[in-house]
């Protein structure tokens, strides 16, 4: 496993795949709980946490460098 900017096209690992999105679905239920709590501020920081989380996923590969 590989991780950096020249695998962002590559596949990804499907367990470092599930975890993101794992982790993507918890928080985007955080942060709507939050906001519709009233805290937008938090909704929002929670909700950006989660896509910066997922994006970064992206970097992960499985090829090696040929």
């Amino acid at each position: 496993m590989k991780f950096g900017v020249k695998m962002f096209g590559k596949p990804t690992p499907p367990w470092i795949s599930k975890v993101a999105n794992a982790v993507l679905a918890t928080l985007v239920f955080a942060g709507s709980t939050a906001t519709l709590l009233g805290n937008v501020k938090m909704g929002t920081v929670v909700f950006a946490v989660g896509v910066v989380a997922k994006f970064v996923s992206n970097f992960f590969g499985t090829e090696e460098d040929q």
